[in-house]
């Protein structure tokens, strides 16, 4: 969004950029899949949940957002469902969409987990693990073991 506001200024749909086209992201992964195949493949899982994770935002952005399923071969955006024009500010016709219950829905699902999982990672001493620490942790795993 920082690039369609501030270089493209609001010319292209940001859904036609290169991020939101699945074509480019299945060759991206791919060529990591292959690097990380004959480099290191202790690896492999994390391209694995990355590539899941594109792949559920742009089918979530399908639902009532134009995605170009099949570019660059060709040039017609799908989407599930159409928010209709009915309020003058853009956003609002999304914000009183039924669709973003869907968002919001989310939303409230990874505030909980969020908060389940600081409780379920706390110390007996009373300190709490949060899992960017365990994360962080993971990720000095993988920066000092590699080969």
């Amino acid at each position: 969004m920082f690039y369609f506001y501030i270089f493209d200024n609001c010319q292209h749909h940001h859904h036609t950029y290169w991020i939101h086209i699945p074509f480019y992201w299945g060759i991206i992964l791919g060529l990591f899949f292959l690097m990380f195949l004959f480099i290191k493949k202790d690896l492999l899982p994390l391209i694995g949940i990355f590539g899941i994770n594109i792949f559920i935002h742009l089918f979530a952005d399908s639902i009532v957002g134009d995605i170009w399923w099949f570019s660059p071969f060709t040039n017609k955006p799908y989407s599930l469902f159409t928010v209709p024009s009915i309020y003058k500010i853009w956003w609002g016709n999304f914000i009183l969409h039924w669709s973003f219950l869907i968002e919001i829905t989310l939303i409230l699902i990874a505030i909980y987990i969020f908060i389940n999982s600081r409780k379920k990672y706390s110390l007996s001493s009373g300190n709490t693990i949060c899992i960017a620490q365990i994360f962080h942790k993971y990720a000095q795993y993988l920066i000092y073991h590699i080969d």
